[in-house]
């Protein structure tokens, strides 16, 4: 029995003989689904406590406009020097303020992790480069994303400057790639169009595939997302072990929490 968790594009157009990814089945469901968009990544080191520049741990989605459809479909269009500019979604958390011990080990600093989308195709000409020595246009082209990403979060956080950053660095949709094996450097799996969401997808592209004792779990079988990940791999070990571990997991909770409040009345 093979489990696979590396995605279904790495499943079967990489991982499965060339024979075994002709089968008509196979190619069925490849058609239905596309890559997910590139994945862009800043990780920023400050100098100051989360009280000195307002940090929480809380995370933020930032978006320039309401209509996130439009937003999407005008960045992801721009030539890469023009949407490089300008990043109109951010999503903004700070682990340091989220960890409890963070003070004691670090004392005075802060950390941010800043996530949006990337084309591929805006770097795809550095792919074959050697990692941490892409050349000069890259750094240049990958900075351009870092200061725009920047100017989001010191206009939202108005205690963070730029002489309060340590430092930044960025993995763009090719860092993906090299180092988690994401073909088009997408950090979601497979895109989330409303047709990842029909009746059709959902019920050809299950755990179980067209190859007897293979099976797919993660993100590709449920959502995106840790939580998607998650729920994905107990959509595939119910199919496994013929059981809903998602109402095992239900009832545990339900116990657990049962237990706990009458130990709490004792």
């Amino acid at each position: 029995m093979v489990i696979s968790d590396a995605g279904i594009f790495n499943t079967y157009e990489k991982l499965l003989p060339k024979e075994l990814q002709a089968m008509p089945d196979i190619q069925k469901q490849l058609s239905m689904v596309k890559h997910g968009e590139g994945g862009l990544s800043i990780f920023v080191g400050l100098n100051g406590t989360k009280e000195e520049l307002g940090l929480k741990a809380s995370n933020y989605w930032i978006f320039a406009e309401n209509n996130f459809d439009e937003l999407m479909e005008k960045y992801m269009n721009e030539e890469r020097e023009k949407a490089s500019k300008k990043i109109p979604l951010l999503f903004v958390a700070s682990p340091s303020a989220k960890d409890p011990s963070w003070e004691e080990r670090s004392p005075g600093k802060s950390t941010l992790s800043l996530v949006s989308f990337a084309k591929y195709l805006w770097f795809e000409e550095w792919k074959d480069d050697k990692v941490t020595n892409r050349g000069a246009d890259y750094k240049e082209l990958k900075q351009a994303f870092i200061n725009s990403a920047l100017d989001v979060v010191m206009d939202v956080f108005p205690k963070i400057t730029r002489d309060k950053i340590e430092y930044v660095d960025a993995g763009t949709p090719i860092t993906n790639t090299h180092y988690i094996g994401a073909p088009k450097g997408e950090i979601c799996g497979v895109d989330h169009g409303i047709a990842r969401f029909s009746p059709e997808l959902n019920a050809t592209i299950r755990p179980q595939t067209p190859l007897k004792n293979l099976y797919l779990t993660g993100q590709d079988v449920f959502l995106c997302g840790f939580a998607g990940g998650l729920a994905g791999a107990l959509t595939c070990g119910s199919v496994i072990l013929n059981r809903n571990l998602h109402l095992d997991s239900f009832v545990l909770a339900m116990k657990t929490k049962y237990i706990n409040k009458k130990l709490k009345d004792e």
